[in-house]
């Protein structure tokens, strides 16, 4: 399930950052946002810009939504094909 989370200041060298890595003491710049999610056992990360932190969440309430409709949905055709299948034996 995909999350949205913060990631505290951290000095720029221990998230791989080219540009500022260099810096001497490490210059700590964020927080940083990301969205991880694990997908066929692969996990997945990619930082969020914050200007696009309400879309993200957005998307991600959406994601839920659907899951959860479609757990509904698969339990709902469940239902119908036991009883579709108790009316055939009967």
């Amino acid at each position: 399930m995909p999350s949205i989370t913060s990631v505290p200041n951290r000095p720029i060298s221990q998230l791989c950052c080219a540009r500022y890595s260099t810096a001497t003491p490490p210059q700590k710049h964020g927080p940083y946002y990301q969205v991880s999610c694990t997908r066929k056992g692969k996990s997945s990360s990619k930082f969020v810009k914050e200007k696009d932190l309400p879309t993200v969440r957005k998307q991600l309430k959406n994601y839920e939504r659907m899951k959860l409709l479609m757990e509904r949905w698969i339990e709902l055709a469940t239902e119908l094909s036991t009883v579709r299948l108790t009316k055939e034996t009967s």
